[in-house]
């Protein structure tokens, strides 16, 4: 049965658009696609004005893009067709998450399959009520985060910034290891101009507490939050702890799955992105060296 929607929504989608999926972001909801089986609708409550060549350099991204980052164990839900009026974008339509992106979760009321997002992906703790049944070894979270980079490398090789880096937009499956990411409407050219309502999202306990406002000055944010996202995963287990204010205090646990030589060169490029100003942050490719 398809969910009541707006007319306005449905005109401007030319689609006929079904049910709401989960309950909608703070930017806009995401719907089924009856007619186009593997593609939903994401759907923007305000308009974004003056978007459309941005968003369509993102359909042309994941055309260039797709095949390369497959190969890798790598997908990315880009936009794949742009709706409304003259330059504004009301919504675009997108590739459905595959169901192997899902994880069977242990909840305090039984077992739920539930999306394995990268939260998932960290050692449950002692008294954890939500935790996957089937938990990831350190060398399973090293290789997801070696994935992020790998991502992130080849966004960064054509010149794209992916911006709003978190743990709650990534998604893994496992056996295979593979990743998935979410929220590619963010994703801008290093040279054009920015979007603030399409570029400048950003999850909350990702800032950079260095840099005075989320502009982003080339790949420096995608790196800052990179390095962050390897210190919760590999480091210190956890979802929103920060780098701590001595960054020379920073230790990789030995149990992390990587050899004294790759520890010793994870601490070094950890400590320059917590203590280096913005613009100073390791390049992806530096972790990549390291953990390939």
């Amino acid at each position: 049965m398809e969910s009541p929607i707006s007319p306005r929504v449905r005109l401007a989608t030319q689609l006929r658009v079904g049910a709401m999926l989960g309950r909608g972001g703070g930017q806009g909801a995401v719907y089924e696609l009856p007619r186009h089986e593997g593609y939903v609708y994401k759907h923007y409550y305000t308009p974004i004005a003056d978007a459309r060549e941005s968003f369509v350099e993102l359909v042309e991204a994941g055309h260039r893009l797709g095949p390369s980052l497959a190969e890798h164990g790598i997908t990315a839900l880009w936009p794949v067709h742009v709706l409304g009026p003259g330059e504004s974008v009301e919504g675009y339509v997108m590739p459905r998450m595959p169901d192997r992106f899902r994880a069977e979760i242990h909840t305090p009321y039984g077992p739920a399959m539930q999306e394995a997002t990268l939260e998932f992906a960290l050692e449950p703790e002692a008294g954890k009520a939500f935790y996957p049944l089937r938990v990831l070894s350190a060398g399973e979270r090293v290789e997801l985060v070696r994935l992020v980079g790998q991502f992130l490398d080849t966004l960064h090789a054509d010149d794209l910034i992916y911006g709003d880096l978190s743990l709650k937009n990534m998604r893994y499956a496992t056996d295979p290891l593979e990743l998935l990411v979410m929220d590619m409407d963010g994703v801008h050219h290093i040279s054009t101009r920015v979007i603030p309502a399409k570029d400048l999202a950003n999850t909350p306990d990702w800032n950079d507490p260095h840099r005075s406002s989320e502009l982003p000055l080339g790949f420096d944010l995608d790196r800052y939050k990179y390095a962050l996202l390897v210190h919760r995963l590999i480091v210190v287990n956890n979802v929103s702890a920060g780098f701590p204010e001595e960054a020379s205090s920073i230790a990789v646990p030995e149990e992390c799955g990587l050899d004294a030589e790759q520890r010793e060169g994870l601490e070094f490029l950890l400590r320059r992105a917590a203590a280096g100003p913005t613009g100073s942050r390791p390049a992806i490719r530096e972790w990549l060296a390291l953990l390939t």
